[in-house]
């Protein structure tokens, strides 16, 4: 599984959209939903039902999402990472001294295009960028 960021927002959006929000209109179901807010079908289902369990009901009101329910779907869909990383930044530690010489040359970007047929797990430039910055 690819990682990604649970929004706030994004988890806000589509609990009200489940609710029905809109006046004299139906609550429409999770293909939608996913349409609407731009996500998969099978990632509204995991916010839903993380909300069900969390206590909300379809026939509560907007007033029933407030920011505890929202941290405690937010906590139930996001993957486990011991210690707040996950399996790639694992990987990238075993070369913490490079990458820390190249922030340290202020070129970052530069040493990922010419590295990035040797070293796979840096070919992604946004997830290394990441650990550049964390390093700094």
């Amino acid at each position: 599984m690819a990682f990604r960021e649970v929004s706030v927002s994004e988890i806000r959006q589509v609990l009200r959209l489940w609710l029905g929000v809109v006046p004299g209109l139906p609550a429409p179901g999770l293909r939608t939903i996913a349409g609407h807010c731009g996500l998969d079908r099978k990632t509204v289902r995991r916010y839903v039902d993380a909300a069900e369990a969390a206590g909300l009901r379809r026939d509560s009101g907007v007033e029933a999402i407030d920011d505890e329910l929202i941290g405690a779907v937010a906590e139930a869909v996001r993957p486990v990472r011991p210690n707040g990383h996950g399996a790639a930044w694992d990987q990238l530690l075993g070369f913490e001294k490079q990458i820390t010489d190249w922030v340290a040359g202020d070129d970052c970007r530069d040493a990922e295009k010419t590295d990035r047929n040797r070293r796979a797990t840096l070919a992604r430039s946004r997830r290394a960028s990441r650990v550049c910055q964390s390093w700094l």
